[in-house]
């Protein structure tokens, strides 16, 4: 069975392709438009339909070879978010000290 975007898309997420001419074949990439109007309840949704493509396509790859599992991820994504601030926070202030 081939998966491609447009089975994401069947899942309700909407998406836009990075064709060849912005990325190589190879290294194609797709591009999610988010804005304030979604919920996490929605990122969460668009998480999961993409760790499920992502799966069937062979594409789950990390250049550190770990990987988190999607439901850590979603438990844990606004806590890493809040930290990968403070930490840009502090670099910030370390600057301009």
């Amino acid at each position: 069975m081939r998966m491609n975007v447009d089975d994401v898309i069947a899942e309700g997420v909407n998406m836009i392709r990075q064709s060849e001419a912005r990325t190589p074949l190879v290294s194609s990439r797709v591009r999610y438009c988010l804005s304030a109007a979604h919920t996490k309840s929605d990122l969460d949704r668009i998480l999961r339909a993409t760790d499920e493509v992502g799966g069937i396509l062979g594409l789950k790859l990390s250049p550190s070879g770990m990987r988190m599992n999607v439901d850590d991820v979603i438990a844990e994504g606004v806590n890493m978010i809040r930290q990968s601030e403070a930490r840009y926070e502090e670099a910030v202030e370390a600057i301009d000290a």
